[in-house]
């Protein structure tokens, strides 16, 4: 059984991987500027009734605009901003196209220093093939 933070944070996440794979990516594909969400037809899209506050607080996050690269343009709806009635319009930020050779690089150095607690990876791997071969036992 999930506990309840847990389906929360689950559904949350529902709420915004529909929204980057339906909205978002094909509309940073097309070169737009600005796109539009619908609370209602997110909610309908993922049959979530009666979750608007949720998916209205998913759509706003601090985290959800900053890995989007997404700012809030305007916002429709209630002064309580939280009902299907709300529409998010977020303006699209540029982002850097990644190469596969800026990944590879991004991955330099990434276990430097991870044998010198060992002595090294010398004697890292000299003290493994010795306990392979049997000649380090434990008495």
């Amino acid at each position: 059984m999930l506990c309840y933070a847990c389906y929360m944070g689950e559904t949350t996440n529902q709420v915004r991987d529909h929204v980057v794979a339906t909205l978002i990516r094909p509309a940073r594909q097309r070169r737009e500027a600005l796109v539009r969400v619908s609370v209602a037809e997110v909610g309908r899209a993922l049959k979530l009734r009666g979750r608007n506050p949720l998916i209205c607080n998913a759509l706003r996050a601090g985290k959800f605009l900053a890995e989007q690269h997404l700012q809030i343009e305007k916002i429709e709806g209630p002064p309580s901003g939280q009902s299907s009635t709300v529409v998010y319009t977020y303006r699209l930020e540029p982002v850097a196209e990644v190469t596969s050779a800026d990944r590879f690089q991004q991955l330099h150095g990434l276990l430097r220093g991870m044998f010198d607690e060992d002595g090294g990876g010398e004697a890292f791997l000299r003290r493994e093939r010795e306990e392979f071969r049997g000649l380090g036992r434990k008495a």
